[in-house]
């Protein structure tokens, strides 16, 4: 989630009252006709789909490798798509004995059919469930910003191996208000729409039982650290780890050697190798 777009009307200096409506495509960006960059993940992974009960169809891809001791199910930020940024994510795991599956979402890149934050939502489980019944082995579900979003949803609606939550917001009703100064406060009213106002990772996560490590960027300006700091001491610490990554921006935490450091370990618990 890119804080960014939740823009806040400046303070009218007659001091007027303002309304300003935070709506779903705040952050959603799914496709308009934009041509996509051909890709050459073509070459070297696997593409697979998934037909979503109106007839969109979830397109993805799985990179796989023969030393994998767990799979990665990826869900990234709110513009991210395979064909332009999926293998440079895929070689941030390139260090680590994992095999990686991303899809598009909704309305996507790859994919079709009309997005919302329901249909997101609601078509992650399907993806999730289906990538599951298909993998052997641990099966690690990993988000980035709006990502973090759906990997939290999830964590609250199934049993995960583990979960990874990169670069997280929190609810939206927090962030909106963080953006808005002191003295401007009491002339701006926030209207949020549904879809968004049903967003709270930290309640998710704290429905969960699965080990999770949580990281973000110190250097995090659209998601700053404090989020995941709020919602981290919400969460039982034996298996909660909150990494923050020094040096780190948003979307490149898994660029550091912290980050990949912090994963081996996790890893290790969840396949009990050392």
């Amino acid at each position: 989630m890119n804080s960014r777009t939740l823009w806040i009307c400046a303070l009218p200096l007659l001091m007027a009252a303002c309304t300003v409506k935070l709506e779903e495509s705040a952050m959603l960006h799914p496709d308009h006709d934009d041509a996509l960059t051909a890709s050459v993940l073509a070459q070297h992974v696997e593409a697979i789909s998934l037909t979503q009960p109106d007839g969109a169809i979830s397109r993805g891809v799985k990179v796989t490798r023969p030393d994998a001791v767990a799979t990665i199910l990826y869900f990234g930020s709110n513009d991210c798509r395979i064909d332009v940024d999926g293998e440079k994510y895929i070689h941030y795991f390139a260090p680590l004995p994992v095999n990686v599956i991303l899809f598009d979402y909704r309305g996507y890149g790859r994919s079709d059919g009309k997005t919302s934050v329901t249909s997101v939502m609601e078509d992650t489980q399907r993806i999730y469930d289906k990538v599951r019944a298909e993998t052997s082995g641990p099966l690690i579900v990993h988000g980035l910003s709006m990502g973090a979003f759906v990997t939290a949803h999830l964590s609250a609606t199934r049993q995960l191996d583990a979960a990874v939550i990169e670069g997280t917001g929190t609810r939206m009703r927090t962030m909106a208000d963080r953006q808005i100064p002191w003295y401007a406060a009491p002339f701006v009213t926030v209207d949020i729409s549904p879809g968004l106002q049903g967003i709270d990772p930290g309640a998710d996560l704290q429905k969960s039982s699965a080990p999770i490590l949580m990281m973000t960027g110190d250097k995090d300006e659209e998601a700053p650290k404090i989020y995941a700091e709020d919602i981290y001491a919400s969460l039982p610490h034996d298996r909660v780890k909150l990494l923050i990554v020094p040096g780190a921006v948003h979307r490149d935490s898994m660029a550091h050697a912290e980050a990949l450091d912090a994963y081996r370990q996790l890893l290790s618990r969840v396949t009990g190798k050392a």
